[in-house]
């Protein structure tokens, strides 16, 4: 038991900030009965849609393009200056008190050697960071740490991660942690920071995912569990 006692222990230190936790993806949605607004707004005013397509400088386009998740997808292009594009909030409602580790989710042209598809996004409105793919032509001003190809992260609901036959792929950004107490809410922003040149750079955005972290005993338990059956096994 002196040794199983030591593995708990070294299994508990090694869990990382940021592990490999199932996420619920959380799709960007208008509108009344949505979760999607311009920052400051309300959730019934819709007035931060500019079109339905192509670029804008004063607003974002809401483009009807299937295989996105829900078969649409928030796009900022200005046709000069991202300036006076609005920051958005999604706001994630209705979980259980816990922590949570928080993602957004970006689609980015893979494929594409001229195009710099990011996203700028954060926990605090007003103080975002700009993000960029890994292994995409560099954005200047953006980072690529804590992005992480959609593909290789584990979901509870499945959303879409490629399309165009695997040309557009999503990305998912990691937020950090945010503790839920008392029903309280999770208020994540987004906005398209960095012009690009020639109209080559843009934000594709879908939405958001969470992923409960475990209580430190519910972990316990488990490595408990794993190592008394391995210490069975060996006997």
């Amino acid at each position: 038991m002196k040794t199983i006692a030591i593995l708990l222990s070294s299994a508990l230190i090694a869990i990382p900030a940021h592990a490999a936790f199932t996420i619920t993806y959380v799709d960007a949605l208008e509108g009344a009965g949505g979760n999607t607004f311009a920052t400051g707004g309300s959730q019934g005013d819709t007035s931060w849609i500019a079109n339905t397509d192509g670029s804008s400088d004063t607003g974002w386009s809401n483009r009807a393009l299937a295989d996105y998740n829900g078969d649409t997808i928030f796009q900022a292009l200005p046709d000069g200056s991202a300036e006076n594009i609005p920051e958005l909030t999604t706001r994630i409602s209705g979980l259980a008190d816990g922590t949570y580790e928080i993602w957004t989710f970006y689609w980015d042209q893979v494929v594409s050697t001229d195009q710099n598809w990011s996203i700028a996004t954060g926990l605090t409105s007003g103080d975002l960071t700009t993000y960029s793919s890994p292994g995409q032509p560099a954005v200047p001003g953006a980072t690529t740490v804590n992005v992480t190809n959609a593909a290789d992260l584990s979901f509870a609901n499945n959303p879409n991660v490629t399309r165009n036959n695997g040309n557009n792929q999503m990305f998912g950004v990691y937020l950090g942690q945010v503790t839920v107490s008392g029903g309280s809410d999770i208020d994540v922003f987004v906005d398209m920071l960095i012009d690009g040149a020639s109209g080559t750079s843009r934000t594709l955005y879908d939405g958001v995912g969470y992923a409960l972290i475990p209580e430190p005993s519910t972990v316990l338990a488990g490595s408990l569990g794993a190592l008394l059956l391995l210490r069975r096994r060996r006997h």
